[in-house]
């Protein structure tokens, strides 16, 4: 498997859990390898976040044009997410 796999949900959804699943199966977790297994880039209290979030739950609404830019708005999420936490040299 290659990533990314950007993991942004409600409270209480379960992403906390499968990041958990994935890093004890050696999957790299990166920078939100830490105690809330949350990254910066996709905690719930970031805006942005909460803004896609919200947009998600109407998706199929949206106009064409607003669809692709959500779409553009957690592809910027996901590549800074990747910038801050590059894979680890030789990773498997």
């Amino acid at each position: 498997m290659k990533g990314p796999f950007p993991i942004f949900c409600r409270g209480h959804s379960g992403s906390r859990l499968l990041a958990e699943a994935y890093r004890r199966n050696g999957i790299w977790m990166g920078l939100s390898d830490n105690r809330t297994r949350d990254a910066r880039e996709f905690r719930q209290a970031n805006p942005e976040v909460q803004d896609l979030i919200w947009k998600g739950f109407y998706y199929r609404r949206l106009s064409e044009a607003e669809k692709q830019e959500a779409r553009r708005r957690l592809r910027v999420l996901v590549e800074a997410s990747r910038n801050n936490c590059p894979d680890p040299q030789n990773y498997v």
